[in-house]
């Protein structure tokens, strides 16, 4: 199974250069355009806010599953290691549950906005929303592969 993790890891670390490179060019060449020549490139804003939501989206699954997602671990550092196991459990269990009503929300509005267009590309904004759902799937799956490596850690006693 780490196989299928580290090979998503990598699709997903990729995709995210291309994100971030997206947003980059964009950006300059709106600014440039703009403050330059006096004449901006109306396509540029829908590509940033696509760029902008795809890097934001895309980052979800790849930090979770790395464990480099924000938090707040004072708690953690005070607790003995035991009582400390089980909360991190529990953090996994609400992330978890969070990413399965993301999953079916962004599902939802996805579906929803299939009638919507980005104002200049003209794209619909399905395809922009597809992300939703498909961070939130591999967020549920990193987080269960988290929780069953947790769980075999407090069980089976193996670190």
């Amino acid at each position: 199974m780490q196989w299928v993790d580290n090979t998503i890891q990598k699709i997903l670390s990729f995709l995210l250069s291309i994100s971030i490179i997206v947003l980059t060019i964009s950006t300059f060449l709106q600014v440039f355009s703009r403050f330059v020549f006096d004449l901006p490139l109306p396509w540029s804003t829908d590509v940033i806010r696509i760029s902008f939501f795809y890097i934001i989206f895309i980052s979800m699954p790849l930090l979770m599953s790395k464990k480099e997602h924000i938090s707040i671990d004072i708690l953690l550092s005070v607790l003995p290691k035991k009582v400390t196991k089980y909360l991190e459990i529990a953090i996994l269990l609400f992330i978890l549950f969070f990413a399965i009503v993301l999953c079916i929300s962004g599902y939802q509005f996805m579906l929803n906005s299939g009638s919507q267009f980005m104002p200049y590309l003209r794209i619909t904004m399905f395809y922009v929303y597809a992300v939703i759902p498909f961070s939130s799937l591999l967020v549920i799956l990193s987080t269960i592969l988290l929780l069953v490596k947790e769980l075999k850690q407090l069980f089976l006693k193996t670190e």
